[in-house]
């Protein structure tokens, strides 16, 4: 998993040495995530997650995204990304699995504070022709705050929800939780 996140990166076009590596935890969710940045100032983030709900409910997701590369401890410096995600989710009540692209981006900015940090949104979204079983789409969104707490390392905590809407069966939220993460900058 490891092996193919770095790989990815270091095939894309103008990788530079600049490497982040990231990884999320809460009680239901684990996450990894790497990106590497361009001689241009983009960088390329890829990542993998899996998550199983107290209902059951269990996801797993394979992302990538394109977007600049920014500095939470320049205020006013701004993030935007654009990408995808692969979904595989088998939901217990009611019994459905199935596939989804979701699509979508984020959008954060730097804030002026005597500790750095930057606000972000995320939202991805993956309509009725992009989702399959007896879903008719599936909505992603997240609100996070990071820090530059010490050089070279980035806390973030994000709330983050995922809803399931469907005409057979009733909505599910797949998640709806607090997560707490650390992004390792190499430069």
């Amino acid at each position: 998993g490891s092996a193919l996140l770095l790989g990815l990166l270091l095939a894309a076009p103008g990788a530079a040495p600049a490497l982040d590596l990231g990884v999320s935890l809460s009680d239901e969710l684990l996450e990894l995530s790497a990106a590497g940045g361009g001689t241009t100032g983009s960088s390329l983030r890829v990542g993998a997650s899996f998550l199983q709900n107290d209902d059951s409910d269990s996801m797993f997701a394979f992302s990538a995204e394109v977007g600049n590369r920014y500095r939470v401890d320049a205020p006013g410096s701004l993030r935007y990304s654009a990408g995808a995600r692969l979904l595989g989710l088998s939901l217990h009540a009611p019994a459905d699995d199935f596939g989804a692209v979701a699509v979508g981006g984020s959008v954060g900015v730097a804030l002026q504070a005597a500790t750095p940090i930057a606000l972000m949104f995320e939202a991805y979204h993956a309509p009725s022709g992009l989702i399959g079983g007896d879903a008719s789409d599936l909505t992603h969104l997240a609100l996070q705050l990071e820090s530059r707490l010490v050089p070279g390392a980035t806390a973030y905590t994000a709330l983050r929800r995922i809803d399931v809407r469907s005409d057979a069966y009733a909505d599910v939220r797949v998640d709806n939780s607090l997560l707490i993460g650390v992004t390792i900058h190499f430069d």
